[in-house]
């Protein structure tokens, strides 16, 4: 990769492994922008859904129309809705993904955080794509300090997750986001503090210096 050019770090990973922290540092030492929750505030504009309500619609596995139309049917005119890309359905809100990510990045370079982004910049010529991953019982451990969770209610919440962000990438990358050769880099961080793992990323993206 080429860091004296536009550049894109895509960062994949577990639910409660730390990658969101880790991403947010590895931008901070490159001095790029990290793309989160702007993302996420992007689509709650387009599609006035929640970010729970988003996260919930795009795990679904089958036809969900009837609910979504009941959903906009409590909260608003259906004549409001008249623009197809206002509605919003997991096909729409791929595209608005899609759409999203590479406007953030088309002008600066930065660390995009999740988001199907090992996917959607698989033709970036000047990028690396990084997964995250976490030893379960670590996972569980932050979610119950983090969520105020028992273990239990750690442990089945981190499976909704998991199957739900599995369900997605499948469908529309057609791939699991478990296989290695989405990414460039896949980086067990158990064992290791947010620094160590940002020093791992680094040091692999200086290997691969142009």
């Amino acid at each position: 990769m080429n860091l004296s050019q536009k550049y894109v770090i895509t960062i994949n990973r577990e639910a409660g492994s730390g990658g969101r922290t880790i991403g947010r540092k590895l931008a901070e030492r490159l001095d790029v922008n990290f793309y989160d929750k702007a993302l996420i505030h992007s689509l709650e504009e387009k599609f006035q859904l929640s970010e729970t309500e988003i996260e919930r619609l795009k795990a679904k596995k089958t036809s969900w129309w009837k609910e979504l139309t009941d959903f906009y049917t409590r909260r608003y005119e259906v004549s409001q809705y008249g623009d197809e890309e206002k509605v919003a359905t997991t096909e729409t809100l791929y595209r608005a993904e899609t759409e999203i990510l590479k406007a953030l990045v088309s002008e600066s370079s930065g660390v995009i955080m999740g988001r199907m982004g090992f996917h959607i910049f698989r033709q970036e010529p000047n990028k690396v794509r990084v997964m995250i991953i976490n030893a379960k019982e670590n996972r569980i451990r932050r979610f119950v300090t983090k969520q105020n969770l028992t273990e239990a209610q750690a442990e089945a919440a981190l499976n909704r997750i998991d199957e739900a962000r599995e369900t997605y990438t499948r469908r529309f990358a057609g791939v699991s986001r478990y296989d290695a050769r989405n990414y460039d880099l896949v980086l067990n961080v158990a064992g290791m503090t947010e620094d160590d793992a940002v020093e791992i990323i680094l040091k692999y993206i200086k290997s691969t210096e142009k």
